[in-house]
């Protein structure tokens, strides 16, 4: 029986001038993970990915702890070359990039204006803003009300996966991975139980940096069986490195 995990990037540097980039913290998230699932044997036979620098970054980091041996003395060339021949060997596909927040949020404040300027994303109050705006963008992007340029309709947005989730379904055996953003992730949650596209919403706001979501393969379609799991990070050592942006 095939199973699909899905992962979604590490930290990535909200409130910086370019976003798409982990952090230090998002950077140890995906080696983390990598190393948990070395430590049970886990193996992937098809690699996705986003076109994303942060998607990138976090199947390289899933890979060097995969593949990395914890005990060794010296990371040998042999196991540096497995990581990035991991990564590298990821399909890149432009399904799996995120939805463009800001473009989202810049045309909801067209669309209906704010009483007054929204304050900065670095205050409390303005991160709070911040996606609070992005929540009614996405709510009018669902409903067909909203579309930015150079951003695909949802309908659009939602086929694309549809479509990814058909061809890996298709592959009855093996283990697929999965390296996107909440967007497209909770996008294909929702798709698989059949849920309201309005759900989106709520699955997207849940998902955590470096969370898995899996599901098997039966009769051709994918069925969940997981969704926003941390067990990587239940540790108290790992205490702090829950996050969500």
């Amino acid at each position: 029986m095939g199973t699909l995990y899905c992962v979604r990037h590490g930290q990535a540097s909200f409130g910086a001038a370019n976003y798409d980039q982990l952090s230090n913290l998002g950077e140890r998230q995906a080696l983390q993970l990598g190393r948990y699932w070395r430590a049970r044997g886990m193996h992937f036979d098809r690699i996705y990915t986003g076109t994303l620098a942060r998607h990138a970054q976090t199947a390289l980091g899933v890979a060097q702890g995969l593949f990395f041996e914890k005990n060794s003395e010296v990371v040998s060339v042999s196991i540096e070359s497995s990581a990035i021949n991991f990564e590298s060997s990821a399909i890149r596909t432009e399904v799996l990039n995120e939805y463009d927040s800001e473009a989202l949020i810049a045309a909801q404040l067209l669309r209906i204006p704010p009483p007054e300027p929204l304050p900065s994303p670095h205050t409390r109050e303005g991160y709070k803003a911040h996606f609070r705006v992005l929540r009614e963008a996405l709510k009018a992007w669902i409903a067909g009300d909203l579309t930015p340029q150079r951003m695909p309709s949802f309908a659009n947005f939602r086929e694309g996966l549809a479509h990814l989730a058909a061809d890996i379904a298709a592959s009855p055996d093996g283990n697929t991975l999965i390296v996107s953003s909440g967007g497209p992730l909770s996008t294909l949650v929702m798709h698989v139980l059949r849920a309201e596209p309005q759900a989106m919403i709520d699955l997207n706001y849940q998902m955590k940096n470096t969370a898995v979501s899996s599901f098997f393969v039966s009769s051709g379609k994918l069925h969940l069986s997981g969704f926003n799991a941390l067990a990587h990070l239940d540790s108290p050592e790992f205490a702090g490195w829950v996050t969500s942006t």
